[in-house]
Parts: structure tokens; sequence; C-alpha cells
């Protein structure tokens, strides 16, 4: 076998490893202090959170625009101003996605009868919509260097940190709030982190070129996972 071969495997074997040792660990967090939050909480706070979640997750998919998957596929180094066209583009799209959800709080919160308390805090889970642009690049670069362990670290700590602080706000304050509360410190957390691992800011900018070249590898692939999220979630908010 080819030297080079060789230890790209073993890389990938060692990468993925501690990838899924630490997703273990992570999982058992979930669990245990999912019970306590089951003993804090009212079920009605679960299902009101799953409301936003559900708006949160599609926006992200729709945020998207394959963009993200279009840079991982990229064969060769991938150009700043890729990056950079990226970022735009993306924090253009969740800012355009958080003021659609902001306005739209009202007729959300009468559609599934939350009282005053809860759209507020729904309503300020908005700027969730800006997280994941935010730390699309860091997270391309990482994926793109096989880096899947310190992908894994930064998710355990964003969840740890989600969950020690809903845990807190549940008992100090309940309801939703502990919920949306916990999600926002953690999104902070990982967004933090995931540029302290690849550090480099691109700035701010777009190439038509750029663009269109990413749109057109990525949104095929977008479409899928779009797909994908309905089966899987549409059920659950229309019941939430």
């Amino acid at each position: 076998m080819d030297p080079q071969a060789s230890s790209l495997s073993r890389r990938i074997l060692r990468e993925t490893t501690r990838f899924a040792g630490i997703q273990v660990i992570s999982a058992l967090l979930l669990a245990g202090s999912n019970l306590i939050l089951a003993r804090l909480l009212e079920p009605h706070a679960f299902g009101a959170y799953a409301i936003g979640t559900f708006f949160l997750g599609l926006g992200g998919l729709l945020g998207d625009g394959g963009l993200g998957a279009a840079l991982l596929r990229y064969k060769g180094e991938v150009s700043d101003e890729s990056y950079r066209t990226t970022l735009t583009f993306l924090f253009a799209l969740g800012s355009g996605l958080a003021l659609a959800f902001f306005l739209a709080t009202p007729l959300i919160a009468a559609r599934w009868h939350l009282s005053t308390a809860e759209a507020v805090v729904l309503r300020s889970m908005a700027v969730l919509f800006l997280v994941g642009p935010l730390r699309s690049v860091p997270y391309i670069r990482m994926e793109r260097e096989l880096r899947f362990s310190r992908i894994a670290g930064i998710e355990f700590a964003a969840t740890a940190t989600r969950q020690l602080v809903t845990v807190v706000l549940a008992w100090k304050l309940g309801g939703m709030r502990a919920l949306a509360g916990g999600q926002l410190a953690g999104a902070l957390v990982q967004l933090a982190l995931a540029w302290r691992s690849a550090p480099g800011w691109p700035g701010l900018g777009i190439s038509r070129k750029v663009l269109r070249a990413t749109l057109g590898e990525g949104v095929p692939v977008q479409a899928l996972a779009i797909a994908a999220f309905f089966k899987d979630n549409l059920s659950a908010a229309l019941l939430g």
C-alpha cells in the first residue's frame, strides 16, 4: 500500500475513533441531564421549545444553500475568496431568516397557543439563526483537515455548557426560558471554540462567479437534506 494512503487511513481511523468516544460520553451526559430537566420542567415547556428548534433547524437547512457541502467536496485548496463568499452569503441568509422568524413569532405563538411570555422567549431565539453561518468557515476547515475529534470536542463542550446552563436556569427560573437560555449559551461556546480551533477571518464580500459555481454544486445535495429533515421532523412540529 502507498505510504501516504496508509498514513491517511490511520489518521482517519484515529480521528473517527476519538470522535465516536466523545460522542458516547456526550450522549451519556445528555441523557443524565435530561432526566434532571424532566423533573424540573413541565412537559409544556419542552413542547414550546421544540417548536422553536424546528424552525431553527429548518432555517439552518434553508440558510445553507449547500455551500458548505460544496466546499467540503471541492478538490484542491479552498481560496479565501471562496470562504469569504460563503460566509457573507450564509450570514445574509441567516439575517433574513432571523428577521422573518422575529416578525412571524406572534403568528407562530397563536398557531401553537403559546403564552405571551413563551412568545417573548421564542422571539429571542431568532439570534440563533446567525450562529450557524458564523461558525461555517472554521467547521469547513476542520472537516477538510479531517479534524473530527476536535469537532467532537467542541460539540461536547457546547453540549456540556448548554445542559449545565439549562439545569441551573430550570432550577432558578423554570419554563421555556431555561431551555432557550441553555441553547444560546451552548451555541456561543461552540462558536468561540470553532474560531479558536480554526482561526483566520476571511472578511466579507461576494464573488458572483464563486457563488454561482458553489451553489450549482451544493443545491442538489441540500435539496436531499431538506427532504430528509421534513421526513424526520414535520410530525413532531405539528404535534408540538
